[in-house]
């Protein structure tokens, strides 16, 4: 399986009227807009300018990108492998009831504390001092 990468269509919009030939018409039915080489995707995008598919003005949506083929593998690969570590990450105690708890027992914590840090106590005031400026006058 080739491994290059090469110059496809996501998408095409072309107008209604537009009269294609029928070698053109299918490959656009089918959905073959997957093009090895710049210079074909070019003419592709030439011919549908002259037969008046698309204007000059409309940008196609080009994208650099692998084969169907290709980008259907290197996804399988990803999600076996993220499985497989899910699996180990499991087996750890790292998911499911307690997991978290489990992971900040062991041990110290490097996130980020969420909120305002604690007002830092002037020399001098006392808790009686910080409740009354809370409003809560006890």
């Amino acid at each position: 399986m080739p491994t290059a990468c090469g110059f496809g269509l996501d998408y095409l919009d072309t107008y209604e009227d537009a009269q294609l030939p029928d070698e053109l018409q299918e490959r656009i039915d089918s959905g073959e807009l997957f093009f090895w080489d710049a210079g074909d995707a070019l003419d592709f995008q030439g011919q549908l300018q002259a037969y008046g598919a698309i204007t000059g003005r409309r940008k196609l949506p080009w994208r650099y990108r692998w084969p169907d083929a290709v980008r259907d593998d290197v996804l399988a690969r990803l999600l076996a492998l993220n499985a497989e570590r899910y699996a180990e990450e499991v087996a750890q105690g790292l998911h499911g009831k307690g997991g978290k708890q489990a992971a900040k027992a062991s041990g110290p914590s490097t996130g980020k504390r969420r909120g305002r840090p604690p007002k830092a106590s002037q020399p001098g005031e006392t808790e009686r001092d910080h409740s009354e400026q809370m409003g809560l006058g006890l």
